[in-house]
């Protein structure tokens, strides 16, 4: 069974539920908060929020590739990825909820 992708709107209405604040105030501080952490990461390369993950900016090498639908080896540009571990409570809870790996979302 396939679970519905958590969205940018789900997390105001939940939390505009929860904190009795409306819904356009929050929108506008998750906004701001988004906004921060990329400027943070574009500014130091990491941000770390404790007990959810950490974030980091990398650099994918350049490599040779294939086109599919052509087969032609094609040389890839160096560019930044952003990478994502799961902090300690993520993985209590992610490990607590699915114990056995079963159940979780597959690709």
């Amino acid at each position: 069974m396939k679970r519905k992708n958590a969205t940018k709107k789900d997390l105001i209405l939940a939390t505009a539920e929860k904190t009795n604040c409306s819904q356009q105030l929050v929108k506008q501080i998750l906004q701001q908060g988004m906004e921060q952490m990329i400027l943070s990461l574009v500014e130091s390369g990491r941000l770390e929020l404790r007990n959810f993950g950490i974030w980091e900016v990398r650099v994918r090498r350049s490599r040779l590739a294939l086109n599919p639908r052509t087969g032609e080896k094609i040389q890839t540009k160096e560019k930044p990825v952003i990478t994502f571990r799961a902090g300690k409570k993520m993985e209590q809870l992610l490990a607590e909820q699915f114990p056995d790996g079963s159940g979780l979302p597959s690709e």
